[in-house]
């Protein structure tokens, strides 16, 4: 997420929702004004943990994911999977059932190997995994894959309505930032499916989480729970509470090697309506003025804050606590700097290699396209789609209707031509 809100920024996009797509699951995450929602807590299998977490949702949808039949009739789409080992029939490591790779394989949507080389397609052991879904329900072989990805496709679009349309957000607001091994394959069909306008695939999707790591600064949060209702604040012992946990913050980022130039102090404060057992974080600016001003002006946010996340709020009639307040201590790392590249032409003819044979359902058949190597691609290149650009670590399909243009910052920027 922390890479996917660098490379949109760099894109010149800020409210984003990320796509995470790998061989098991596909996890989602809304951004705005270019910062992730946190969470004051989460779970982790079956265990509650109290500590701040990124937002996230994740769905059993991914290249891994096998079709089943349901009562021998209704097609089902994970969440079980094959893994890396077996993996998906076409990489003939043993694997046999049908997966949503094997789909894509059959579909033409997969050229004739992966990771520059180094794993070759099985097609025919593809058609004969999908084949045992297309038989059954008496499909064509293209029918039954293009059915399977589509129910795929609608596992991954609920996932994005989770964190969007059930929080009062339009995901046509937004660009599609899509990664991980699978995102870029499936980017543009699933961004078809939610009327979506933009798709950015960062530079080398399959690390752009690990890239992330690079770019997130040490981390450390203070927190002291202090319950008092907002007619009974005590700000002197707001204020000493504010100022231990700076005191701490500072003494261990210190501790870890971090000059005073190199800490960044952020305060905050967890608050409810009375009676409720969970809280809204607020941020707070307590050098902008007085502490009572501070936890005031967080107050009235606080109304504004509920009712943007639950869709009401309770401002006049009932009275707010406050339940924590806290320091969050950054240490502010070297981002690694990203060169930007000279813009050129528009032509990108001298990055195709060849052309595919692929069925998109807007063509409701298989159609010839382009063949692109995302590395033989400069800034400023437009492809028009259907297309296909490969990279050593993901493949991007491109759909009828929509263009592809590299930036000047490595990213391609997928547009619909009526945009």
């Amino acid at each position: 997420v922390i890479a996917a809100c660098h490379f949109g920024g760099l894109s010149g996009y800020k409210d984003l929702i990320c796509f995470d797509v790998g061989g098991t699951s596909a996890d989602i995450c809304l951004v705005e004004e270019g910062q992730p929602r946190m969470l004051t807590e989460g779970r982790v299998d079956i265990y509650d943990v109290k500590t701040p977490m990124i937002d996230m949702h994740t769905v059993g949808a991914g290249g891994g994911s096998i079709a089943w039949l349901a009562g021998g009739r209704s097609l089902k789409v994970g969440p079980e999977s094959a893994g890396a080992m077996p993996g998906p029939a076409c990489y003939s490591r043993g694997g046999e059932e049908p997966t949503v790779t094997d789909a894509n394989a059959v579909l033409g949507r997969l050229t004739t190997s992966l990771a520059g080389g180094d794993v070759d397609l099985d097609y025919e052991k593809a058609q004969s995994a999908i084949e045992k879904i297309a038989a059954p329900l008496g499909l064509e072989l293209t029918d039954a894959a293009d059915g399977i990805l589509r129910i795929a496709i609608e596992n991954m679009a609920a996932g994005i309505r989770t964190v969007s349309v059930k929080r009062g957000r339009d995901p046509r607001d937004y660009a599609l930032v899509a990664f991980g091994g699978a995102g870029p394959l499936h980017a543009c069909y699933l961004a078809d499916w939610l009327g979506m306008k933009t798709v950015i695939i960062p530079p080398s999707p399959g690390v752009t989480s690990a890239y992330g790591l690079l770019l997130t600064d040490v981390r450390i949060d203070a927190v002291h729970t202090s319950v008092q209702r907002e007619d009974a604040l005590n700000f002197k012992e707001i204020e000493i509470h504010f100022s231990e946990l700076e005191d701490r913050v500072k003494t261990s980022l210190t501790n870890e090697g971090f000059k005073s130039d190199k800490i960044q102090l952020k305060y905050f404060v967890d608050m409810r309506y009375g009676g409720q057992a969970y809280e809204v974080r607020l941020p707070i600016v307590i050098e902008s003025g007085s502490i009572d001003e501070c936890m005031r002006t967080a107050i009235s946010g606080f109304h504004s804050a509920h009712q943007d996340l639950y869709g009401y709020s309770y401002e006049g009639r009932e009275l707010v606590e406050i339940v924590n307040v806290g320091v969050t201590g950054l240490g502010l790392l070297q981002r690694p700097k990203i060169p930007k590249m000279k813009l050129s032409g528009k032509d990108a003819t001298a990055a195709q290699r060849g052309t595919a044979s692929v069925y998109f359902p807007q063509t409701a058949g298989k159609v010839d396209c382009a063949i692109y190597v995302r590395e033989r691609l400069s800034a400023g290149n437009e492809i028009k789609g259907p297309a296909i650009i490969e990279q050593y670590d993901s493949t991007t399909v491109l759909n009828p209707g929509w263009t592809a243009r590299a930036d000047e910052w490595g990213c391609i920027v997928l547009g619909v031509d009526d945009a």
